[in-house]
């Protein structure tokens, strides 16, 4: 690809904008008369093939990034994206893991953001940072410190402190604030505390209000036990309190960190800012305390007085009691699933008759919708029988659909489902609540549990490995299943076993009946041959140790219908490496984000709300400033973006040196109106270069200390 790179350029300086025309025929993505058209062709036939006008930008070079390219978070905007590598990058300021690269008008620059690491940390995953980035990628949740008792540990800090006065040796919470590189310590103990070890659990969208939890009594109201509090600039406050008032013991709910449970059999999974446990602004907090689910409300300010069991001031902090019996079942027991992000609406699941409606039994739970505001409560799955409720795929960002999968029929077409039975052969129902009504989508089988977060040993739902998405708006429902769905044969034209797919639903289609269509099926309907990935949610750890907390829900869905997903499938004309691909689908058609030919897996690691830049990982050179194909790069497609590259220009030439040979004739220039065609004979002038150049397995660096970081299925 360098070598194309090059040889494009040249093309370019010799024939002039005149030659464009004659060496990239009109096709699909060519047609679009992109702005940035002469960048497109100095990448090469692999960017013009780009859909929405898209060039290759070269965001990381060379930073020895592991092959599964884990975590990774893009800033909204698409000028930043945060992302882990094996090993400090060049020039790196501190020896830490986690970088943030920034977009300049002529191309991007990295940073390290993490602290100093400690020298054992390849050797003892207890040792290891752990960073948070928020939304816009400005402000970062630090995890720096240990949770084995310092007599024991293998750890031993012998860095400078990150801020005056820090507890050691104890693992502790910071904030930093990339903008102006300082650090703030969030679980600094009162004069006479005894300190302990902390934990990140979520924070609002600006990271201006961060829960966090760790044994020590921060506030004198906390009880002596594992705590949950909330840190803002202003104050430190307690989370758990019943609605009279009182403090208990409580914890976040999905929180992650340790194993207590406290009074019920809700286990946290760390699952808390993806499920939404926390708002988006930091002030509505769901938490469990003695087997019941709670919400505390206005969370930052002090307790609200309380008259005959209600808070007396709006404006200050309240709890009610989420899953309180409105029916003839007695209150609590409900497990937490989602909320919106303004923690408006929350969907529990309960096997308690919460309202009069319900039939719910203590081996089928009902779903369970709460509105804050009004403080109603109503079984969406209420019937004649329990629905026998299994967890929840996903819902929208305001809480008007949620997708869940039940044993129960509550809709036509259904059939009785036995998943959360031990048998052999199992399958149950796909769901969507929307307006007030369920549709149903698909009968998925037992091994399509990761899609709905199942039930695993004494936890109600394990989210972490959640293989499903929606978008924002809730009209897209992506998931993956084993089951030829959509009316296609999945079976393995290899060994005749059916391979995992990705299946997309849009709610509104067919006058909002709904339809279901394969993301990652070949077009033309041949048999598969691999299983497709890239759709989980827990691929996007933003914990590397210490139970791998999934942090951040990738935009691998989009509201226009867009799917990002990874597959070795070869699913466009000319993709045949062999190897993972970063692939688009929208709209029924399938675009190849990343290159076409290279033995070397690709790998997505998060997109732009609006679609407008794709970050992924590859080995492959993709532009000429990339000459290093041994190490994994990160790369960004961005529409309408791209950098102009320095070529070598010739010197001008004089006199005869100018005159062409009276007897070469000239080159015929080889025409194609189709992509895929000059992608092919792209490939086979090229493919001996790559392939001499590259070695499988790139490098030494290839496997990190911590295994498969967040692996798919």
């Amino acid at each position: 690809m360098l070598g194309h790179a090059r040889l494009g350029g040249a093309l370019l300086l010799c024939l002039g904008a005149l030659a464009v025309p004659f060496l990239f025929p009109a096709g699909p993505a060519w047609a679009d008369g992109c702005a940035n058209e002469a960048i497109r062709a100095d990448q090469g036939a692999a960017a013009q093939v780009l859909p929405d006008c898209r060039a290759y930008e070269l965001v990381s070079r060379g930073s020895l990034l592991p092959l599964n390219s884990l975590p990774g978070r893009a800033a909204a905007n698409g000028n930043a994206v945060a992302y882990y590598t094996n090993h400090p990058a060049s020039g790196a300021s501190t020896s830490g893991y986690f970088y943030v690269a920034e977009r300049g008008s002529e191309g991007w620059s990295t940073r390290s953001v993490a602290p100093q690491s400690e020298p054992a940390a390849l050797l003892a995953g207890a040792c290891e940072q752990n960073l948070y980035f928020s939304p816009d990628v400005r402000a970062v949740a630090v995890e720096e410190g240990w949770f084995e008792s310092p007599e024991t540990s293998k750890c031993k800090r012998v860095g400078e402190p990150i801020v005056v006065g820090e507890p050691t040796p104890y693992r502790n919470v910071f904030l930093h604030d990339l903008t102006t590189d300082s650090y703030t310590l969030l679980n600094a103990p009162p004069a006479g505390a005894e300190p302990a070890n902390a934990k990140f659990q979520d924070a609002s969208d600006d990271f201006s209000h961060v829960v966090f939890s760790e044994e020590a009594k921060l506030t004198p109201e906390a009880p002596p036990s594992y705590d949950f509090y909330l840190w803002t600039a202003e104050d430190l406050r307690l989370i758990t309190f019943l609605p009279s008032g009182a403090p208990v013991p409580g914890e976040l709910a999905d929180a992650v960190g340790h194993n207590s449970l406290i009074g019920q059999s809700v286990q946290g999974s760390g699952f808390a800012p993806i499920s939404g446990a926390v708002s988006s602004d930091g002030r509505s907090v769901f938490f469990y305390s003695g087997g019941s689910l709670y919400l505390r409300r206005n969370a930052d300010q002090p307790q609200s007085p309380v008259l005959g069991g209600v808070c007396t001031q709006a404006s200050l902090a309240c709890t009610v009691q989420v899953d309180r019996s409105r029916g003839p079942g007695a209150s609590g027991g409900g497990a937490f699933w989602r909320a919106d992000s303004a923690a408006s609406t929350a969907f529990f699941t309960d096997s308690s008759r919460l309202t009069p409606d319900s039939n719910a039994t203590s081996e089928r739970p009902d779903l369970y919708e709460y509105d804050v505001s009004s403080d109603q409560l109503t079984d969406l799955t209420a019937g004649p029988e329990p629905a026998g409720v299994l967890g929840v795929s996903g819902a929208a960002e305001a809480g008007s659909y949620v997708y869940f999968v039940a044993d129960g029929v509550l809709a036509p077409a259904a059939s009785p489902g036995n998943c959360a039975s031990s048998e052999a052969s199992r399958s149950c129902s796909l769901y969507v609540a929307h307006g007030g009504s369920i549709s149903f989508i698909a009968t998925l089988g037992g091994e399509d549990e990761w899609s709905w977060q199942a039930s695993q040993g004494d936890q109600v739902h394990k989210q972490d490995l959640l293989a499903a998405d929606v978008s924002p708006s809730g009209r897209y429902f992506a998931f993956t299943s084993r089951q030829g769905l959509a009316g296609f044969d999945n079976h393995d034209a290899v060994n005749g076993e059916r391979d995992q797919e990705i299946y997309l639903y849009d709610a509104a289609a067919n006058g909002g009946l709904g339809q279901l269509s394969c993301v990652s099926c070949p077009a033309s309907g041949v048999r598969p041959r691999v299983d497709a990935q890239g759709l989980q949610t827990g691929v996007n750890w933003g914990n590397l140790s210490n139970g791998g907390t999934a942090h951040w829900r990738r935009n691998a869905v989009l509201d226009d219908g867009s799917v990002f997903f990874g597959s070795a499938e070869s699913l466009v004309e000319g993709d045949g490496d062999g190897e993972a691909d970063v692939y688009l689908y929208r709209a029924g058609k399938t675009y190849l984000i990343s290159g076409a030919d290279f033995p070397a897996p690709a790998r997505f690691l998060d997109a732009t709300p609006s679609g407008s830049d794709i970050f992924f990982t590859t080995p492959e050179s993709l532009v000429g400033a990339d000459t290093d194909e041994q190490n994994t790069s990160l790369y960004d497609a961005r529409a309408e973006g791209g950098f102009v590259e320095p070529h070598d220009v010739p010197e001008p030439c004089a006199g005869e040196a100018c005159r062409p040979p009276a007897t070469t004739p000239p080159l015929p220039i080889e025409v194609s109106s189709s992509p895929g065609e000059r992608l092919r004979r792209h490939h086979k002038r090229h493919r001996h270069g790559h392939r001499k150049r590259h070695r499988r397995g790139h490098g030494k660096h290839q496997h990190h200390a911590h295994g498969n970081v967040g692996g798919g299925r």
